[in-house]
């Protein structure tokens, strides 16, 4: 697994799990705070104590309230605060951050990767990042004290989508080094209109709100569950499937959601707020209750209600929920709120289209295999090179590269595809240029070369060994990816069937040696 450098933003019991369980998988984590109080302690000893899941003081590697000194360096940002701040830390970040580093929003809410990506355009409209967002939370923790956190588990199948739409080899390799469980989408909309806080908050809050105002904690999901609020979930829940049918997706409901990802059979909301409440509950005083309420409604219900309003579709349960809201909490129709028109989300999202995924926990193994073989052509078309080699060697092939070529390498000059966990293999792509050539000696081979398989000597001299093609460029492609499908097809079946087999298979089709220059 590579490592990363790691910016968690708030020290919530999210933001510590977190930043606990990252650094307990080796990543070098940093914290950020907003106010001094909140990290003193934690600044003062470098470590958060983790508990439950596993046990263990995980060393922290810098925590600060200046978001320069944690956000510049870091490859991942992980953002842990309420998503009503998620514009003004764009807003804050953006004169530190550089291109192709990656931030995710945890939950994103809805919609919250676009609005977060419009806000660091503003400041900045060159700047290339990828922007995306959790539809719920990763971790269930419970915040014991400012330094120490109690892990009850890790989710598997939450999902993300990082915005603009496009193919993101480059950070679908990230998140699987980062978060494993993570199912990675291409369709912003299944994160964004597949929300659950955006439903479930709002439903159980607002019928509760005079037990939510006591002046004591509530168990948000034991306490204030009744007929009636489940009654009106279900409506406002149907009121959300049908904004999906309506634009070509499969509408699911939050209990066959919350079914997909525990493996737990739910028949109805009543099941799964008993489950909540057993497995995943909040609690909560007046001052986090009416954040809570602030954060779904602003961030959640309002913006799926203005996708309705869009499509021109009757939500009158959602409508009604908004504006009784709005009285009780005194919010006038102009205060700000995340719609379609103010965080400036392409309404072309909105056209009826299928769903699309990049890996999907049922995805059949062709079809995974096809997806990248077929990229990879694609690659070949646009002058890129196939590179495959021991995880422990790509590392020194990227340096020698930039080295080189004085080039860095980024996600316009590398494509990470695939990783053979098992076999410690890597396969990526790199772009085609003249300093490429004189990097690696290639001479006058270059031009019909598509593809270097590297290794390490017996002296750990790197060694590269070049695959051409010959007579017919397309012909030979083809054998190639036919080659490259049989291999992948057996590693996928060997990985998942827990049968893994030695193999020698190559897929050399030349076996000249090369050796760069070694710095």
């Amino acid at each position: 697994m590579q490592t990363y450098n790691i910016a968690i933003l708030g020290t919530s019991s999210e933001g510590l799990s977190v930043a606990a369980y990252l650094g307990n998988e080796g990543h070098a984590v940093s914290i950020w705070g907003e106010h001094k109080d909140s990290i003193e302690v934690l600044k003062q000893e470098l470590q958060v104590r983790a508990t439950g899941l596993f046990e263990k003081d995980i060393p922290l590697k810098r925590v600060s309230t200046n978001l320069s000194k944690v956000v510049k360096d870091a490859n991942v940002i992980i953002t842990c605060t309420n998503a009503l701040d998620h514009e003004k830390l764009a807003k804050e970040m953006a004169p530190h951050l550089s291109n192709f580093q990656v931030v995710l929003l945890v939950p994103g809410q809805v919609f919250g990767a676009i609005s977060f990506l419009h806000a660091i355009h503003e400041e900045d409209p060159d700047l290339k990042i990828f922007a995306g967002e959790a539809q719920y939370h990763l971790i269930s923790a419970k915040k014991k004290s400012e330094t120490w956190v109690e892990i009850e588990s890790v989710h598997e199948g939450i999902s993300c989508c990082f915005f603009p739409e496009i193919n993101k080899r480059y950070v679908d390799y990230i998140m699987s080094n980062v978060f494993p469980g993570i199912r990675v989408e291409e369709d912003i909309r299944l994160t964004s209109l597949v929300s659950p806080e955006s439903i479930l908050i709002p439903a159980i809050g607002l019928f509760n709100i005079s037990g939510c105002c006591k002046e004591k904690e509530i168990s948000f999901f034991k306490e204030c569950k009744s007929d009636e609020v489940i009654r009106m979930i279900d409506k406002l829940d149907g009121e959300r499937m049908s904004i999906m049918e309506t634009i070509g997706m499969q509408p699911i409901a939050l209990y066959d959601w919350h079914k997909s990802m525990k493996k737990i059979e739910y028949s109805d909301y009543h099941l799964l707020l008993l489950f909540l409440a057993e497995e995943h509950e909040l609690h909560l005083d007046v001052k986090t209750y009416k954040e809570k309420m602030m954060e779904s409604m602003i961030a959640g219900l309002i913006p799926i209600a203005s996708v309705a309003a869009h499509l021109e579709l009757d939500t009158p349960v959602m409508d009604a929920f908004i504006m009784l809201w709005r009285i009780l909490f005194k919010e006038t129709k102009d205060a700000p709120h995340r719609t379609i028109e103010s965080a400036k989300i392409p309404v072309d999202l909105f056209k009826k289209r299928a769903t699309k995924r990049v890996s999907a926990s049922k995805v059949s193994i062709d079809s995974y295999i096809d997806k990248i073989c077929t990229q990879i052509l694609d690659d070949f078309e646009e002058g890129w090179i196939f590179i495959q080699a021991p995880r422990k060697v790509i590392e020194i092939v990227k340096e020698h590269i930039h080295d080189s070529t004085g080039v860095p390498i980024t996600p316009e000059n590398w494509k990470q595809y695939f990783s053979y966990e098992k076999k410690s293999r890597i396969i990526a792509m790199v772009k085609r240029s003249s300093e490429l050539k004189d990097a690696f000696e290639l001479g006058s081979e270059f031009n019909e070369l598509y593809g270097i398989v590297f290794n390490l000597d017996e002296q750990d001299n790197l060694t590269a060994a070049p695959i051409l093609f010959e007579e017919h460029k397309k012909k030979e492609a083809k054998d190639f990816i036919k080659s490259l499908k049989d291999e992948l097809r057996e590693f996928l079946s060997d990985f998942i069937t827990q049968e893994l087999k030695d193999s020698k298979k190559e897929i050399l089709v030349k076996d000249v040696k090369v050796k760069p220059e070694q710095e």
